[in-house]
């Protein structure tokens, strides 16, 4: 992945790329690829509890207020089907997920560049 970055954006140097805390991204092997005089990409490292930062977190506290908030399911059979439900029909959820997941971070202190 980390090459294919590189090779999307050519003359930019550091190449920021914001990632969270799970054990993957922060073992041995990930930090000595960063660490890497020829790499050009940049972790930046999420707070350890930032779920307002984390798209998937976003995505995850949306579905549970679509399929979950103020609602009783009285069987497991309902319960599952709800969630099927919110699978089946996500693209009719589109409009609200845009505005939730969107990868344009603004990075606190630094200059507004353009780049998405």
């Amino acid at each position: 992945m980390g090459n294919y970055i590189a090779a999307r954006h050519p003359s930019v140097s550091p190449i920021s790329v914001v990632i969270d805390n799970a054990k993957y991204n922060i073992s041995r092997e990930i930090k000595e690829w960063f660490g890497r005089e020829a790499c050009r990409i940049k972790p930046i490292y999420l707070p350890s509890y930032a779920p307002n930062l984390n798209m998937i977190e976003r995505f995850w506290r949306f579905m549970k207020r679509k399929v979950l908030h103020n609602k009783y399911y009285p069987k497991l059979a309902d319960f599952r089907a709800a969630f099927d439900a919110f699978f089946a029909n996500i693209g009719g959820w589109e409009a609200e997920l845009e505005t939730l997941l969107t990868p344009k971070f603004h990075f606190i202190g630094a200059p507004a560049n353009g780049i998405p």
